[in-house]
């Protein structure tokens, strides 16, 4: 929704893509809190705090979007609902059109896919990786990595982004930093001290 207010107000892909970085600096700061306090709930309170902490952040959260966030798409003339017009237009962009536009499209999509997927598993995956052996970190360690991370990742990135702007296309920048969380992920599971998992996380 944020993405889609901001793709509705700048035009330019270069500024699109900078408040983009931007929306997703502001995100994972607030995430990377909510991480390291659900890491020290766990220690100190147990497993349901943090899970009616995380499950109350998310319901204010769709509730203010819900209720304060405006309509940036500018009005159209034509108020009256289409129904099947509408479903044949978005289908179009899947099953219609040239080939290439077609083949781009799907190769986009899937992108797009594995970046959500992986967004959204990391941190499961990492907090049992990080409990077990040869680690064996706290909650609290797990939490307060888990949020630097996060919140590192992408402040490191609006600052690249915004340094580069005006040299290097946003294309070029997201295809470097693919191939450089690439090697952090290769170094993460070589990792056998937490100086080397350091080492690939902020490396």
């Amino acid at each position: 929704m944020f993405v889609s207010s901001i793709a509705d107000t700048n035009p330019d892909k270069k500024d699109r893509a900078f408040w983009v970085a931007v929306l997703g600096s502001a995100v994972s700061t607030v995430t990377a809190v909510l991480l390291a306090v659900n890491g020290i709930f766990i220690d100190q309170l147990g497993f349901f705090a943090a899970s009616i902490m995380s499950v109350a952040s998310a319901s204010l959260s769709v509730l203010i979007a819900f209720f304060f966030f405006p309509e940036t798409r500018p009005p159209t003339e034509n108020k009256k609902l289409q129904g099947w017009d509408s479903v044949k237009r978005i289908s179009s962009y899947f099953f219609l059109g040239s080939l290439r536009d077609r083949l781009m499209l799907w190769t986009c999509l899937w992108i797009f896919m594995f970046t959500v997927i992986c967004q959204l598993v990391l941190v499961t995956i990492d907090s049992l990786y990080l409990l077990h052996r040869p680690f064996c970190w706290t909650h609290s360690i797990i939490g307060i990595f888990s949020g630097a991370r996060m919140a590192g990742t992408f402040l490191v990135g609006i600052v690249i982004l915004r340094s580069f702007r005006t040299c290097c296309q946003p294309e070029i920048l997201a295809m470097v930093g693919l191939l450089f969380q690439t090697a952090g992920f290769v170094l993460e599971a070589l990792a056998r001290k937490s100086w080397q998992l350091i080492l690939g996380e902020f490396g």
